[in-house]
C-alpha cells in the first residue's frame, strides 16, 4: 500500500493520512468508500477528531482491522508522519493494526 500521496485507491479500500482527509472528502463527494486508518487517526487517538469532523465528510466506524500482508512502516519528515510502504516483506515489516470506516 503506497502512501506517498494523501490517498490511494486499492479496489474499494482507501488508505489515508490525516493530511489527506480533506482531499479524500472532496474526491469522494457522493461515493462511499471503506477507509483503513492507523496510528493517530484511530478511535481514542489524538487525531481521531479529523475523522469525526463533518467538513471532511461522513465517517462511520465499521470495526478494527489488521493488514493481511506485512508492510514496512517508516516514520518520515520533520513532522514524524508514519507511512506504510508498498514493499511487501522488505526491511523491518509487520502487520498494521487499524480501523475501517
Amino acid at each position: 500500500m503506497p502512501i506517498a500521496a494523501p490517498a490511494a485507491l486499492y479496489g474499494s479500500l482507501l488508505c489515508v493520512t490525516s493530511r489527506g482527509v480533506r482531499f479524500l472528502a472532496a474526491m469522494a463527494s457522493q461515493a462511499t468508500h471503506y477507509v483503513f486508518v492507523y496510528g493517530t487517526l484511530k478511535t481514542g487517538e489524538p487525531n481521531n477528531h479529523v475523522m469525526k469532523d463533518s467538513e471532511n465528510g461522513k465517517a462511520t466506524l465499521i470495526g478494527t482491522a489488521v493488514t493481511v500482508k506485512k508492510w514496512p512502516l517508516v516514520i518520515a519528515s520533520s513532522y514524524n508522519i508514519p507511512y506504510l510502504l508498498h514493499c511487501e516483506g522488505k526491511g523491518h515489516v509487520s502487520y498494521c493494526a487499524g480501523s475501517v470506516r
